[in-house]
């Protein structure tokens, strides 16, 4: 059945607040991942760490996916939603406070236990807590909060700020984006577990 957007939010209204968390620490993500040659000169670093920095935040990205659905026999997708956003948090402080490149390796070794949980919890999420005829939409939301929305925004902010402003600036405000949608990952999640708990 076709379900409006606004209706969809209303309807599940907690699955848009963590999607809206998901999509600002994404924006920040994708910020510094465009930008990540960038920080990788900053440090002194070279074109080839650049691709091995690369190499590593995809490739953490695969055990946690491959994980998450035996995770989710133990724990409920609000914990694991409260893990990622804590991970987020860390994965995108090392890349911004990074003194060094193997400081920012582990930042982006972080990928995985950020970015790759919670995409496979929120897709689980979804055939779980969404009603069967609005589990396309359900999906379809995920890409716009975060490819979507996430993406424009960081890119675009990105661009701007290191032009106007430089590098360490476009760096605080990754941070501040980080901070913010995190909040909003853990605040909801750990609110909404306290609901099913009482």
């Amino acid at each position: 059945t076709h379900i409006s957007v606004f209706k969809f939010i209303k309807t599940y209204r907690f699955y848009f607040v963590i999607l809206l968390g998901f999509g600002i620490t994404f924006g920040a993500s994708a910020m510094l991942s465009t930008y990540l040659i960038n920080i990788v000169k900053s440090l002194g670093g070279t074109t080839s760490f650049y691709g091995i920095a690369v190499f590593a935040m995809a490739a953490s990205e695969l055990p946690f996916m491959a994980i998450t659905h035996t995770l989710l026999k133990y724990f409920k997708s609000e914990q694991l939603f409260v893990v990622a956003g804590i991970m987020y948090l860390v994965r995108n402080l090392l890349i911004c406070l990074a003194p060094n490149l193997p400081i920012l390796i582990l930042g982006m070794l972080s990928q995985g236990a950020s970015y790759g949980l919670f995409t496979a919890t929120i897709t689980y999420y979804v055939s779980d807590h969404i009603d069967r005829k609005h589990e396309m939409m359900g999906q379809t939301m995920i890409s716009m909060m975060s490819t979507g929305l996430g993406s424009f925004m960081g890119n675009v902010m990105g661009g701007l700020l290191q032009d106007c402003l430089g590098l360490s600036i476009m760096l605080i405000a990754g941070l501040i984006m980080t901070l913010i949608g995190s909040l909003i990952l853990v605040v909801f999640s750990l609110k909404q577990l306290k609901t099913h708990a009482s």
